[in-house]
């Protein structure tokens, strides 16, 4: 499932993400909104900002690295 698989690299990214700005990885993004991103897939930041839990803030500071990681998910699928 590509889903499954965007939404565990999207942990790692976030988990990496968290540690270089001390701060636990669900401060970064909650589980349920990383959740939500995987199965939306969004390919911009604007689309991110139409999922639940996601902040202009959120997508300014991390939504270039959680992209990556939906295009290399999606081009595997391609």
């Amino acid at each position: 499932d590509n889903s499954s698989a965007v939404f565990e690299e999207l942990a790692v990214v976030r988990a990496s993400l968290a540690a270089a700005h001390g701060m636990p990885p669900f401060a970064l993004c909650p589980e349920r909104t990383l959740q939500l991103i995987a199965a939306a897939l969004p390919r911009s930041g604007s689309a991110m900002l139409s999922i639940s839990g996601v902040t202009p803030q959120g997508v300014a500071a991390y939504g270039e690295a959680f992209l990556r990681v939906i295009a290399k998910g999606l081009a595997k699928n391609s």
